[in-house]
């Protein structure tokens, strides 16, 4: 049973522990020792455990581009064009997908992208190789600011 809150919950032997990332993985006699740490404030937290299931399909914080104009999917929480894009590809061996190009990732935002991770949102298919694409194809579309370059006007 999964609980709803940001704590943990325990029922039939599972345990939930929600809003913590991995920091460490060590076999042990008993288990596998997992270090976690806790999202809202950094605190450690050590158990011992049989095993581990990642719950995946988590979305990133939206909120530092909420009052921005991006269109979001609503179903994976990704761009729009790009979550279009990968619905329709035919692609079946995920290891072979490359970007769909920058026009993918834009947004009604001036100048603004999604890049990497987060601009899959719920879609489980993301490699970092496309990330790195995405950036390669986004960052000659930004403007050139001449306080960055060593210009003055």
């Amino acid at each position: 049973m999964l609980s709803a809150g940001r704590g943990a919950t325990q029922q039939e032997g599972v345990v939930v522990r929600l809003g913590r990332s991995v920091e460490t993985l060590l076999r042990c006699s008993d288990g596998i020792e997992v270090t976690l740490r806790s999202a809202p404030d950094g605190a450690m937290e050590k158990l011992v455990v049989d095993r581990i299931i990642a719950l995946t399909g988590s979305v990133g914080d939206h909120t530092l581009y909420r009052q921005l104009q991006v269109h979001e999917c609503w179903a994976t929480s990704g761009p729009m064009k790009l979550a279009a894009a990968l619905l329709a590809s035919s692609a079946v061996d995920c290891l072979a997908q490359t970007s769909h190009g920058s026009d993918t990732l834009r947004n009604p935002e001036p100048g603004f992208f999604i890049l990497g991770e987060k601009s899959y949102g719920r879609n489980s298919t993301y490699l970092m190789r496309v990330g790195w694409q995405q950036v390669d194809e986004v960052f000659p579309l930004l403007p050139v600011m001449p306080a960055l370059v060593g210009e003055t006007q």
